[in-house]
C-alpha cells in the first residue's frame, strides 16, 4: 500500500493510473529483490570461512550463516520502509483518473 498526493481530486473509488520513473522503479526492485539475494551468498560464504578456521561442518554453517544474513536483509528494508526512508526517495504520482466513482460498485478483477 502506498500513498501519494491527490493531485488530480480524485474521490474515494475512483481508479487512478500512477506512475513511476523507470529508474526509481529499477532502483527499488535492487533494493527488494538483490539485497537479500547479495546477503545470503555473503552470509553463506563468511558462515564458511569461520566454520573452517573453527573445524566445522562449513555447509550447515554456511546455510545458517545465509539465511540469518537475509534475514536480517529483510527485517532491515521492512524497517527502512516503514519509516519512509525507502520510498520517500520515489517520485510517484497520479497521472490520470481512469474511471470515476460510480453510484453502483464495478466488480473487482484482481484477486
Amino acid at each position: 500500500m502506498i500513498e501519494i498526493p491527490n493531485i488530480l481530486n480524485a474521490r474515494a473509488g475512483d481508479r487512478v493510473e500512477i506512475s513511476i520513473p523507470e529508474r526509481s522503479l529499477l532502483k527499488m526492485s535492487f533494493v527488494v529483490y538483490m539485497i537479500p539475494v547479495i546477503s545470503l551468498i555473503t552470509g553463506a560464504y563468511f558462515g564458511g570461512m569461520w566454520a573452517r578456521y573453527h573445524n566445522m561442518d562449513s555447509s550447515l554453517i554456511s546455510f545458517i550463516g545465509g539465511i540469518l544474513s537475509m534475514g536480517l536483509a529483510f527485517y532491515l528494508i521492512r524497517y527502512l520502509d516503514r519509516n519512509g526512508y525507502i520510498t520517500s526517495q520515489y517520485s510517484i504520482s497520479m497521472t490520470r483518473i481512469i474511471n470515476a466513482r460510480s453510484s453502483s460498485p464495478e466488480p473487482c478483477d484482481s484477486i
